[in-house]
């Protein structure tokens, strides 16, 4: 279950390379505006290849509407791999965002080279999605939670958020600055799949899509918190290493969140405790 979460999500990592690759590459030669338009083609393929190639679930097995969400929202373990995923979230957007500017700071002054050192973030994506998603599956059959899997990933990408923030403030090398945030991106990628995949073993199959939804929903709150108050920081401070720092706590905080999915605190499954 997660291995194939960390399949299906490997797209989203490969496309923070190449998106922060081109689009520092085409800035340089064309109007910015020329590059939003080149950037919607590919979403609109994508459209295109869903409709036409991936099937539709049974209407049956759906449960449609309201319905499905009344269903959810009495579930406290929604609400808290919710707030898990909002930390995820957060660090993910924090650095795609950032990840140019944290490398000007240091002295990277050119858009390209910026952008190439920030697209880096997007390679260890497939990597820590499939290492992480296959050792949560085999905690898993172990006899124990993937939600232990999940917390040291998150704990992993705060003290490497905090790695980061240690570079900016003492104007290191890019090279340091590069590793550590590809270190960063390759353990809250990998916190992504164990997260699904306890999402998808406690929730009905008519709900998932529901569930899906509103996972995300409270997930990417953090989408919006993340990077303005990582820059709010910067101007308070002079300086993106104590939004780094914030980051790092937040990673630290998700961590917390993942261990207390049901039952809390708590690393052997039981028969009632998938």
């Amino acid at each position: 279950m997660a291995l194939g979460q960390g399949v299906s999500f490997s797209g989203l990592g490969l496309g923070t390379t190449l998106g922060l690759l081109l689009a520092g590459i085409l800035g340089e030669v064309v109007p910015w505006r020329t590059v939003f338009i080149l950037f919607a083609v590919p979403p609109l393929v994508a459209a295109l290849l869903l409709w036409r190639l991936i099937p539709e679930p049974p209407r049956s097995a759906r449960v449609a509407g309201l319905a499905s969400i009344r269903q959810l929202v009495p579930r406290p373990e929604i609400w808290i791999l919710g707030a898990t995923h909002l930390t995820v979230v957060y660090l993910q957007f924090v650095l795609a965002i950032w990840a140019p500017l944290l490398f000007a700071e240091i002295g990277v002054k050119e858009l390209g080279r910026s952008a190439f050192y920030a697209s880096l973030q997007g390679l260890p994506a497939p990597f820590g999605l499939l290492l992480m998603g296959w050792i949560a599956d085999r905690v898993h059959r172990r006899g124990l939670h993937r939600k232990a899997v999940m917390a040291l990933a998150l704990l992993a990408a705060g003290l490497s958020f905090a790695g980061v923030g240690l570079v900016v403030e003492a104007g290191g090398s890019p090279a340091l600055l590069a590793t550590l945030v590809v270190l960063t991106s390759f353990f809250f990628w990998g916190a992504e799949g164990p997260l699904l995949a306890t999402l998808g073993e406690r929730v009905p199959a008519s709900l998932l899509g529901t569930a899906f939804g509103l996972l995300n929903t409270i997930g990417f709150v953090g989408a919006l918190v993340g990077p303005a108050a990582t820059g709010w920081v910067k101007d308070l401070t002079g300086s993106f290493a104590w939004g780094c720092y914030g980051a790092a706590l937040v990673g630290g905080i998700g961590a917390i969140f993942a261990l207390a999915v049901r039952p809390a605190f708590q690393f052997r499954r039981g028969p009632e405790n998938p």
